[in-house]
């Protein structure tokens, strides 16, 4: 891993890299904005953390403030008034420029905190959450107990085998990769990877991203996604996917969240518009 940091990154981005990832990540709660504010929670809680987009709070270990896991025993907790996540999320979700109305399919929804972002933000919006493995949806049975979010469907399916065609206004994919851009939230990561793997994992990514593009509307935008800053993850799946898609092209410019003062993790995302 090092090794490959080195020779496609240079030797000052490696070490920083490499040192963030034993450095104990940042805690952030999201609210749902739909029960209560941000700064009435925070007040609630008795937190002191800054407020990230009027709808994330930075939970300070080693304050005199409640700890994470004394607040996931909290009545707040239980009655659906804040969830874990971090605000990288807000950032990717943003590119989707969704409006209340349209309808989005998550395909690789779980656990399921990109998908209860948007159902919180947009409660008039259709939301299919789904993913290829029946346990890690298990969780999001949270969306719709403890969140009451009418609005998601959560289903068993692989994006890379589906019957849709023209479906949706907005899709949203952040596909399954190395996790090399969260080590520190995920250390067993750094001994779990292979080299085959980082060879692998641009093929699935860009199966997932070739096979679910045909269930875009026309007119609709596509967010890839993933955790990895690695550009055989990244820039270049996109660009092979470009390159085969001419009925695609990109809104903008990616989003690329490196180190930063808020400990968001580092997270890639591209926006594609379909003609």
């Amino acid at each position: 891993m090092v090794r490959r940091l080195l020779d496609f990154y240079g030797s000052d981005y490696a070490e920083e890299f490499s040192k963030e990832t034993v450095n104990r990540p940042s805690q952030w709660i999201r609210v749902n904005v739909q029960k209560i504010s941000a700064e009435n929670l925070k007040s609630r809680l008795m937190l002191a953390g800054r407020i990230y987009a009027d709808r994330f709070i930075e939970i300070i270990e080693g304050n005199q403030e409640p700890r994470l896991n004394e607040l996931l025993k909290s009545e707040e907790f239980r009655r659906g008034f804040f969830s874990v996540q971090n605000p990288a999320a807000f950032e990717v979700t943003k590119l989707l420029r969704v409006q209340n109305g349209m309808s989005i399919w998550d395909a690789c929804a779980a656990p399921g905190g990109k998908s209860a972002l948007l159902a919180e933000s947009f409660p008039k919006s259709s939301i299919l959450a789904t993913d290829a493995s029946a346990e890690r949806l298990r969780p999001m049975q949270d969306l719709t107990n403890r969140l009451n979010l009418s609005n998601v469907t959560v289903q068993t399916l692989d994006a890379t085998h589906h019957d849709f065609c023209e479906n949706f206004d907005r899709i949203l994919l952040d596909v399954p990769c190395s996790n090399l851009g969260v080590l520190s939230r995920r250390p067993e990561v750094k001994y779990r990877l292979t080299p085959e793997d980082l060879k692998e994992l641009p093929k699935l990514q860009f199966e997932i991203l070739n096979a679910a593009a045909s269930a875009l509307k026309k007119g609709g935008v596509l967010v890839y996604a993933t955790c990895s800053p690695d550009r055989a993850e990244t820039d270049k799946v996109i660009a092979k996917f470009l390159e085969r898609h001419p009925e695609f092209e990109r809104e903008g410019e990616p989003i690329r969240i490196e180190k930063n003062e808020f400990g968001l993790d580092r997270f890639f995302a591209a926006a594609l518009t379909k003609k």
